[in-house]
């Protein structure tokens, strides 16, 4: 239960953080109203939201507070038909910009996105893992 609590809490703070200039101001000064709703998911024990490039398909995107820059995985940046430019900073990644990008029923414009092939990330990390001791 502790973990599902600083999950949550983690999320919170993401989101307070996130969308803190979307806030109206409410005729009760202790309740904020957000102008997005969003229903968290648990992607492998990692929170996550759903969320629309254009009018495509919903994907879900892992909730990283502690990282500036957002990553789209290079095969949903393709799928979306997003533009994909080499980042010469960093081989095997890119970067993109997704022209709207639904969180709920609130459309965000010219989002910037680092790309890069997460599946292959996922695969050397776990093998790293498997490799100590």
């Amino acid at each position: 239960m502790d973990r599902i609590a600083s999950v949550l809490a983690a999320a919170a703070f993401c989101f307070l953080a996130f969308l803190p200039a979307t806030a109206q101001p409410s005729a009760n000064p202790e309740t904020p109203h957000f102008r997005a709703d969003l229903p968290l998911f648990d992607c492998d024990g990692t929170p996550c939201v759903e969320v629309k490039i254009g009018d495509g398909k919903p994907i879900r995107l892992l909730i990283d507070s502690g990282d500036v820059d957002s990553v789209l995985d290079a095969k949903a940046a393709t799928g979306a038909k997003l533009p994909l430019e080499p980042d010469p900073r960093a081989p095997g990644m890119g970067k993109t910009t997704v022209a709207v990008l639904h969180l709920g029923s609130l459309a965000l414009a010219d989002l910037p996105f680092a790309t890069m092939d997460v599946e292959k990330l996922t695969t050397a990390t776990n093998r790293r893992k498997a490799r100590e001791p």
